[in-house]
C-alpha cells in the first residue's frame, strides 16, 4: 500500500473514531432528552361518593422544570358524573398569591364529549406580563380541582373512570404544559370514581322458633318456659324470638297455646325460622343466646 494512502487511511481512521463517539454522545443525550418528556405527568385523583351529593377530583403535575401554563381535558365516563365548576389548585395560588392567575378558562360543555359521559376543558397562564410568574419544578403539584356532581341515578359499586382526553373543544385542547415557551407533552394518569354502596347489615341472629329453653329440641318444656314468661314476668328465654311462636313481636298467652296444639294436636308448626336455625325475618324480639350460633 502507498505510504501517503496509508497516512491518510490513519488520519481519516483516527478522526473518524473521535467523530463516531460524538456522535454517540449526541445520540445519548437526546435519547435521555426524549425519556424526559415522560418526567411532565399530570394525573386525575380518585375518590368514593355518594349518590345525590358532590366530590372533588384533584389535578396534579409533575414536572422536571418550572411551568408557566398548562392545559387539559377532562373526561367522566358515565352521565351520572356533572362537572360543576373548576377551580386553579393550590399549586398555583403558591405561585401567584391570591389574585390567582391572568389567565383561566373552564369550558363545562366542551365539543367532542363522549355521548356516554361529561366532560370539561381547562387552560390556565399564570401570568401574561413581566415578571413571568411559574410553578416551581416539583411533583403532584395541584393545579386544578374540579367539583363534580354525582347523581343520584348513579348505581351503587359502580366505579366510573376519569380520564384526560385532548379531543375535546373546537379547536382541540391538547394535554400540554409551557416551559420558556415551548410545549411539553403531558403524560396521563386517569382517576376513578367509585359510587359508595352501602355495606348489608350484619346478619341476625340464628335460633330455631319455638325452642324457648335453648336446649336444641322442641318439647314440652318449651311452652312450658313461655308460660312461665307470660305468666310471672320472669325473663327464663335466653332468646325471646324463640318464644314468640306467631312472629307478631309480643309473647302472650296465644303463643303457648299454638305451641302445644303443634306438640300434641296436629295444629300448625311455629313460624320460620322453623325446624331449622335462621334469621329472623322481622327482628322484632332480641335473641342474645342461642344453640344455633354455636353451630358451625
Amino acid at each position: 500500500m502507498n505510504t501517503a494512502f496509508k497516512t491518510v487511511f490513519k488520519f481519516a481512521h483516527a478522526l473518524a473514531l473521535p467523530a463516531m463517539m460524538f456522535l454517540m454522545v449526541l445520540l445519548l443525550v437526546s435519547s435521555v432528552h426524549a425519556g424526559g418528556a415522560d418526567d411532565y405527568l399530570i394525573e386525575a385523583s380518585s375518590t368514593v361518593v355518594e349518590p345525590g351529593t358532590t366530590g372533588d377530583t384533584f389535578i396534579t403535575l409533575d414536572h422536571p422544570e418550572d411551568v408557566e401554563a398548562y392545559s387539559f381535558g377532562l373526561v367522566y365516563d358515565s352521565n351520572d358524573i356533572d362537572p360543576l365548576a373548576a377551580e386553579v389548585g393550590s399549586a398555583v395560588l403558591d405561585a401567584t398569591g391570591p389574585v390567582g392567575p391572568d389567565f383561566f378558562f373552564v369550558d363545562l360543555m366542551p365539543a367532542s364529549v363522549p355521548v356516554t359521559g361529561n366532560g370539561l376543558t381547562v387552560a390556565c397562564i399564570l401570568s401574561l406580563s413581566f415578571p413571568i410568574v411559574t410553578i416551581p419544578a416539583g411533583i403532584q403539584q395541584e393545579i386544578a380541582v374540579i367539583t363534580f356532581d354525582c347523581l343520584p341515578s348513579a348505581t351503587p359499586g359502580a366505579e366510573i373512570a376519569v380520564d384526560f382526553s385532548d379531543q375535546l373543544g373546537d379547536p382541540q385542547i391538547l394535554l400540554v404544559a409551557s416551559v420558556i415557551g415551548q410545549d411539553q407533552f403531558l403524560v396521563p394518569f386517569s382517576g376513578l370514581i367509585t359510587v359508595f354502596e352501602e355495606p348489608p347489615p350484619p346478619p341476625g341472629p340464628s335460633f330455631v322458633r319455638g325452642d324457648a329453653n335453648g336446649d336444641g329440641t322442641l318439647d314440652i318444656s318449651d311452652p312450658v318456659r313461655i308460660g312461665v314468661y307470660v305468666a310471672r314476668g320472669v325473663n327464663q328465654l335466653a332468646c325471646l324470638a324463640a318464644g314468640d311462636i306467631d312472629d307478631d313481636g309480643l309473647i302472650q298467652l296465644s303463643d303457648v297455646v299454638s305451641l302445644l296444639s303443634y306438640l300434641f294436636s296436629e295444629g300448625a308448626a311455629p313460624v320460620a325460622p322453623f325446624p331449622d336455625c335462621g334469621e329472623d325475618p322481622t327482628t322484632d324480639l332480641d335473641c342474645l343466646n342461642s344453640p344455633c350460633q354455636f353451630q358451625p
